[in-house]
């Protein structure tokens, strides 16, 4: 597409509430041209619940913690994001705000490296802090 049909584009999306937030909806979850500088400019212009689903963004840490209240954490969010860089640090830097039912895909690579012996670690000490019962739950 040349610039003047994508200018016209523009002036297409000034003109429609409906196309501009499509755009603002499809750049926000699926661009990967996005980086720091470009969402420091138009934080307060891009959709934060399409964001935060976009598997191309570049994670960090860093943009994590740059925007942890701009995030959408939940369902669809942060906590279903397989790009982001999981850790065991990381799940624990942000307990307060991960919707658990939804890590569970996301963070399959962090648990899947575990060996037996520190799986039978941590569910011997989950016993002996929660009383796990046989069934599992809580």
């Amino acid at each position: 597409m040349d610039t003047s049909n994508r200018k016209k584009f523009i002036e297409f999306l000034a003109r429609n509430k409906s196309a501009a937030e499509f755009f603002i909806n499809h750049i926000s979850e699926y661009s990967n041209i996005l980086d720091m500088n470009f969402i420091d400019q138009h934080a307060n212009k891009l959709h934060w619940f399409y964001l935060s689903k976009n598997k191309s963004l570049p994670w960090s840490e860093a943009l994590i913690e740059r925007y942890k209240d701009k995030w959408r954490w939940g369902e669809y969010g942060l906590s279903f994001n397989k790009s982001l860089p999981w850790s065991e640090a990381l799940i624990e830097r942000y307990a307060d705000k991960w919707d658990w039912l939804y890590l569970t895909s996301a963070t399959r690579k962090v648990f899947n490296s575990w060996t037996k012996q520190e799986i039978g670690a941590a569910l011997e000490r989950i016993r002996s802090a929660f009383g796990l019962p046989v069934s599992g739950k809580l």
